[in-house]
């Protein structure tokens, strides 16, 4: 321990009266007391505001509105916006798109056409524009595996980059 000289610290000395506020505020927050301001939250369904407390969470006001509260996946989802996902997404995001790009890389052994590089971040590539040729978006011999490096250069890239930087996507 090091040598020196050290300051006392003066010890404050709490009056009966103090001591008495301290218990009494730490008793009534054991109790589950909590501020009257906070109290009221807005239901969910209905945005009535109702009385909750912090400690059950309640987000309705009643069963009635719990019942009928959007939930689940799909138009019982409260974030569905009424269908209006892409085609384009919905296709690149398919069971049947996945299984073609992994086709191509298995043919391909996973190897880039261009520069012969094997494995890292590789792509698959459509030879022919994938919104041009919607009957050649699930064959094989239309596609092409190559690296990031190599399909950021490719024709069809190029020309949806504007010099700004921002993609311009045709379809």
């Amino acid at each position: 321990m090091p040598s020196g000289v050290y300051k006392r610290v003066k010890t404050w000395k709490l009056s009966e009266e103090t001591k008495r506020k301290i218990s009494e505020y730490q008793r009534s927050k054991k109790n589950g007391a909590w501020n009257k301001s906070n109290n009221f939250v807005k239901c969910k369904t209905c945005r009535k505001e109702f009385h909750s407390s912090p400690s059950n969470h309640q987000k309705y006001c009643s069963k009635e509105c719990y019942v009928i509260s959007p939930r689940g996946k799909g138009s019982l989802s409260r974030r569905w916006k009424g269908g209006i996902t892409p085609k384009n997404k919905q296709i690149r995001a398919s069971d049947k798109y996945k299984l073609w790009i992994k086709s191509v890389f298995t043919r391909d052994n996973y190897r880039c056409c261009k520069c012969h590089k094997r494995g890292g971040n590789i792509e698959a590539h459509h030879i022919k524009p994938f919104y041009l040729y919607p009957e050649l978006r699930f064959e094989v011999s239309n596609g092409m595996t190559l690296c990031v490096k190599c399909h950021n250069n490719t024709k069809s890239n190029l020309e949806r980059k504007p010099k700004n930087g921002k993609t311009n996507f045709v379809q």
